[in-house]
Parts: C-alpha cells; sequence; structure tokens
C-alpha cells in the first residue's frame, strides 16, 4: 500500500514540467515528451529511495530489489498516465 501513497508526490512532480513546456512552447508532442521523461525519472528516483531506504530484515518488507522495483515502476506508470491524460 505504500506505492500507492506515494503516488501524489511523483505524480505531482511530474505535472509542473508538462504545463511549463507546454506553456512555453505551445506544442502537445515536446509536452509529452517532458511528461514521459519525468515520469521515468521519478520512477528512478523513487525506486532508489524506496531500495535504499532499508534492507527489509528488521521490517519484513522483503528485498530492497523487490520494493524499489515496485515502487518504480508504479510511480513511473501512474506519472506517465497522468502526463497522457493532461
Amino acid at each position: 500500500m505504500k506505492g500507492v501513497g506515494e503516488v501524489g508526490g511523483g505524480s505531482l512532480s511530474t505535472l509542473a514540467p508538462v504545463f511549463a513546456v507546454v506553456f512555453a512552447t505551445h506544442q502537445p508532442l515536446y509536452a509529452f515528451f517532458a511528461g514521459l521523461a519525468t515520469a521515468i525519472g521519478a520512477g528512478v528516483s523513487m525506486a532508489f529511495s524506496e531500495g535504499l531506504s532499508d534492507t527489509g530484515d528488521v521490517t519484513g518488507r522483503g528485498s530492497p530489489y523487490q520494493r524499489g522495483s515496485i515502487t518504480g515502476a508504479i510511480i513511473a506508470s501512474v506519472s506517465a498516465a497522468l502526463g497522457a491524460v493532461s
């Protein structure tokens, strides 16, 4: 359930550059690429932060690779979907 809670921060940080590109260029294709790039960046960032937060031994939340992969995929996919909608 932690991945769902983190979607808010990742998706909001993805929308700001998209709107900035739209405002500056008025080109939908440029906005699409900006949104895709920020979605991938948000996913990678969240994956690293989740994977490095703890080893999972004490909390029992699973391995860092598993948690990081799941969190990164959730953030990247939801951010990309929100960027495509906007």
